[in-house]
């Protein structure tokens, strides 16, 4: 018996062990859906010429904060800052950070502009001398400036070549941002890169994806400007969904990851602006209507908040697509495209539901009073919040069942330890009895069994004479009645 008690107090032990271990598990698992939602990006570009001050961000709106743009020397190969923006983006993170003291800033380099400047990036990667002289001005640049990280901004390798060489580029500049930080003992910087939409700019040339997803924290995709100053009919700036001519965000998601970059490590590119454009007749406002040329600018950009402006203004009627997920407005042969609030939310909603890792916003100074920014942040919001609400349910349910759990383990073990064998022995006697007494009862289902009245007992045994009796049975006196038949007089017997 004393073996039975250790086998018995074993088993509730390896119990314990697995409900624990279970337990552990699941909070671990929960902290780490929790870790995922805290580590989105909810990103958004800055320059000096946007119409605000670095001062003047709502940095409390976003997690990452890109500064734009540090350019890269042609002929040293290095990396600066022009003396227009030194003072600017010396001050750009202490500036964002009084709003918002956690949000994280990174050094935007190159930019578009024109042929020039991605020359001189392919210039530059084609050398492993140049690289070297690249990646260590970056770093030092960076640190020096207060920034968390790094984002390059190279429009756009369209070679093989130029691709080879930009993987190489990656792949140095990654180990030598680790070998910074485990010599200066600081944390790594961040390397991004804001890229095409897709993964090839106009040729069958790709990027090289994996070696991206290996070397970057993430991507920015650049999902605008499918419809700009070289369009000759209308069309969405930045559709999420497919207008008809295979430009759309969607599009440009699924083939990146189709190209081997995880879900998780694109950022969804939306336009603060928009494209203005003069209709060729003021009575075909729809979608890929002939067009006479760009309107309001030269090339027809034109910022949210103007383009807020011109609605008032010019009383223009506004259309919000759902098929594509993009807006548009016109008055007379005006016609302008761009996102609203709607087409925002919408997007932050498609980037969480594809398990991407945010969105940024190029560029910050293009809102209207942060509307644009807080939509974002209120629809990703509405997410978490609906993830924190599953995250408390799960953690208070698992204490529940730990606390419940706990206590039957306490009870048991304490019944144990105050009755010890003899605890065991009447438990295992007490369920005897009970499987005996089952057996026995008539309700147990024993088969053909019958009730007489006594009087009839009586009738058929001859008033229970001695000729009739057989003898003594296991339930009693055995009686021949008249038909021929035996019965118990016992248990099995009931006289109503």
């Amino acid at each position: 018996m004393s073996n039975l008690l250790h086998v018995t107090r074993q088993k509730m032990a390896s119990n314990d062990n697995r409900t624990l271990l279970f337990l552990v598990f699941s909070f671990l698992s929960l902290l780490q859906i929790n870790s995922c939602i805290a580590q989105n990006v909810k990103g958004g570009y800055w320059f000096l010429g946007s119409g605000i001050t670095a001062s003047d961000i709502d940095s409390t709106l976003f997690t990452h904060l890109f500064c734009a743009f540090a350019d890269l020397d042609a002929s040293t190969n290095q990396v600066v800052i022009s003396s227009s923006n030194a003072q600017s983006f010396a001050t750009f993170t202490s500036d964002v950070q009084q709003k918002n003291p956690s949000v994280l800033t990174l050094l935007s380099i190159g930019g578009g502009g024109g042929g020039s400047i991605a020359d001189n990036f392919a210039s530059m990667a084609s050398q492993s001398s140049s690289r070297k002289t690249f990646i260590d001005s970056s770093i030092a640049l960076a640190r020096s400036n207060g920034f968390h990280g790094l984002d390059l901004d190279w429009e756009y390798p369209d070679t093989d070549a130029k691709m080879a060489n930009l993987a190489l580029l990656l792949q140095e500049w990654r180990a030598a941002v680790a070998a910074e930080a485990a010599s200066s003992g600081k944390d790594a910087l961040l390397l991004s890169a804001a890229v095409y939409y897709r993964p090839h700019y106009w040729s069958p040339t790709d990027y090289p994806a994996a070696v991206m997803a290996a070397n970057l924290d993430w991507i920015n995709a650049m999902a605008y400007d499918f419809f700009g100053s070289w369009s000759s009919t209308t069309g969405p700036l930045a559709a999420l969904y497919n207008p008809g001519n295979g430009l759309s965000g969607d599009d440009g998601v699924s083939a990146w990851i189709q190209a081997g970059m995880p879900a998780g490590q694109i950022v969804l590119g939306f336009p603060f602006y928009g494209r203005a454009f003069t209709l060729a007749d003021a009575n075909n406002h729809g979608y890929f209507a002939p067009i006479t040329g760009t309107a309001i600018s030269p090339d027809g950009s034109i910022v949210y908040n103007q383009i807020t402006k011109y609605i008032s203004q010019h009383s223009a009627t506004t259309v919000y697509n759902s098929t594509v997920v993009s807006a548009y407005c016109y008055s007379g042969t005006t016609w302008i495209t761009y996102d609203d609030t709607q087409t925002i939310s919408t997007k932050v909603g498609y980037a969480k539901g594809r398990g991407l890792k945010g969105y940024f916003a190029w560029h910050v100074g293009g809102d209207d009073n942060w509307v644009l920014s807080q939509t974002a942040q209120e629809a990703i919001e509405d997410q978490q919040h609906r993830r924190w609400f599953w995250l408390v349910m799960l953690i208070s349910i698992a204490i529940v069942v730990f606390f419940i759990f706990g206590l039957i383990c306490y009870l048991q073990r304490r019944t144990l330890k105050s009755e010890g064998i003899l605890g065991v022995i009447k438990g295992f006697s007490s369920r005897f009895k009970t499987m005996a007494h089952k057996v026995e009862s008539p309700e147990s289902g024993a088969p053909n069994l019958q009730a007489f009245h006594y009087a009839t007992l009586r009738a058929a045994t001859d008033n229970f004479s001695s000729e009739n009796k057989l003898g003594e049975g296991g339930f009693g006196p055995v009686y021949k009645i008249r038909q021929g038949s035996i019965c118990w007089i016992g248990k099995n017997v009931f006289i109503s």
